[in-house]
């Protein structure tokens, strides 16, 4: 909800923004009780005007309605029902209060977490790149160990083939080896 100026024009120019932000800031800075408090009360404690001048007394009249219709367009005061001279401070009302007025408030609502900056999406982003550049690497590492191991399987693999057949061949020859000798020595006991 933004806060406009009035549209009804005074004999004195229209009170600038700015004007009203400092004037409730003298508000919050001065109420004592939180719970109820009249605005023209601080206003003239507080505010600097002269009011035996009539001109004064009239800008002053429509500051204080300037900062009414201020702090309850931001939601930070709201009339007492009971009392409709009365205010009282909604919970934003009270935080402006401890911040130290409506600026502050609204700097504290506006202000980014840590995870919103833009710096850490950029950190995200270059460390995902740096994991992609890495995998990419050790990928060809890893294909290249497995050629390596491939042609090394398939050399061992040669290899065992012709040690069984050698392993066999021989086991073969020394089976034959042993029948020779036992059929002869058969041959001689008979």
């Amino acid at each position: 909800m933004l806060w406009s100026l009035p549209t009804w024009k005074s004999p004195i120019e229209m009170i600038n923004r700015e004007i009203v932000i400092k004037h409730f800031d003298i508000l919050l800075e001065n109420i004592d009780d939180i719970s109820h408090f009249d605005v023209n009360g601080i206003m003239t404690k507080y505010g600097d005007f002269k009011h035996d001048i009539p001109k004064q007394n009239m800008m002053f009249r429509q500051i204080c309605e300037s900062v009414k219709r201020f702090g309850k367009t931001y939601g930070y005061i709201d009339s007492d029902p009971k009392r409709p001279k009365l205010f009282f401070l909604s919970r934003d009302g009270i935080k402006a209060k401890e911040l130290g007025g409506h600026k502050k408030f609204q700097d504290s609502l506006n202000k980014k977490e840590w995870y919103n900056e833009n710096w850490v999406g950029y950190l995200i982003a270059f460390i995902v790149f740096l994991f992609s550049v890495y995998q990419y690497f050790e990928n060809d590492s890893l294909k290249n160990r497995y050629d390596s191991l491939e042609s090394e399987y398939d050399l061992y693999k040669d290899s065992v083939v012709d040690s069984k057949e050698q392993f066999e061949l021989h086991k073969t020859n020394s089976l034959k080896d042993t029948l020779q000798t036992k059929s002869s020595a058969d041959l001689k006991t008979d």
